[in-house]
């Protein structure tokens, strides 16, 4: 079963190919997640529900501590409706052919955050454009880019 997740890079765009140790400046919109359906087929549904949703501004609000330590520290983003009504649409047209990692990190559950890169973050009051999605295979040492796709 091959692993995805469903981000959007905050700028600039990131290599192809990057360590998985190293991950670029994102937004995990839903995943990660395995599936047996191949990535064109994912692929597909995320550009269907892309093509209905608008640029959405996000804004960071609180700091505080993620990952599965409690160790990463990051940017918690207002959990606005249109961020949700997007993760609720990429969730619910894919949710019959892929199995969540962390389910109770979705949907009710969804906690959306900037992690702390060495040389970008996205700090509280600071705000970006959520104009893009990008579907991220995960490997074992490192993270490729399959498509990315634009909101209208």
């Amino acid at each position: 079963m091959k692993q995805y997740v469903i981000v959007h890079f905050i700028r600039p765009f990131p290599e192809a190919i990057f360590p998985r140790a190293d991950w670029p400046i994102h937004l995990t919109i839903l995943g990660p997640f395995g599936t047996k359906e191949d990535f064109m087929t994912i692929a597909d549904h995320l550009k269907a529900v892309a093509s209905t949703m608008k640029p959405i501004s996000i804004k960071g609000s609180e700091r505080k501590m993620f990952g599965r330590r409690n160790d990463v520290r990051a940017t918690v983003v207002k959990r606005t409706p249109e961020l949700h009504a997007l993760h609720t649409a990429l969730l619910n047209r894919l949710k019959p052919m892929i199995e969540l990692k962390v389910p109770a990190h979705n949907g009710t559950g969804y906690s959306p955050h900037v992690s702390d890169r060495p040389n970008a973050r996205l700090l509280p009051d600071h705000s970006a454009l959520l104009d893009s999605l990008s579907l991220i295979e995960l490997l074992d040492d490192r993270g490729i880019v399959l498509m990315s796709t634009e909101l209208i």
